[in-house]
């Protein structure tokens, strides 16, 4: 059951986005995450970031829409590396909006895996 909260945190400037218990389909939070996301992304900082996504639910075209809005301006973030973490198939549909941008994407199994990597 989704209780409609995200958590970030920023760690060797990696910034964490956890989704595991966000609904991904309401506006009002939606435009809430993709407002922090980019607030963090701006920080100089940051140089990556790791997206942990539940296992509940699916995507909302609305968030496609802002994930798109904000990868289509990731190169103007000091983003090198994105790691996706959570259910192949969300990880599959994110990873495949970093194409033709210059952000290296991975999809390791754990968090901690993610978190190792992208601090590399």
């Amino acid at each position: 059951m989704s209780a409609d909260v995200y958590r970030y945190d920023i760690v060797d400037g990696v910034a964490v986005f956890d989704l595991t218990e966000f609904e991904i389909s309401g506006d009002t939070l939606l435009e809430e995450f993709f407002g922090t996301v980019q607030n963090v992304f701006v920080r100089p900082d940051v140089t990556a970031s790791v997206f942990v996504l539940g296992d509940e639910g699916g995507i909302s075209k609305r968030f496609f829409q802002r994930f798109d809005f904000l990868v289509s301006r990731i190169e103007g973030y000091e983003i090198g590396r994105v790691a996706l973490v959570g259910p192949s198939a969300k990880q599959v549909a994110l990873r495949g909006r970093f194409r033709g941008t210059d952000v290296i994407v991975e999809t390791p199994e754990t968090p901690q895996e993610a978190m190792d990597w992208a601090r590399a």
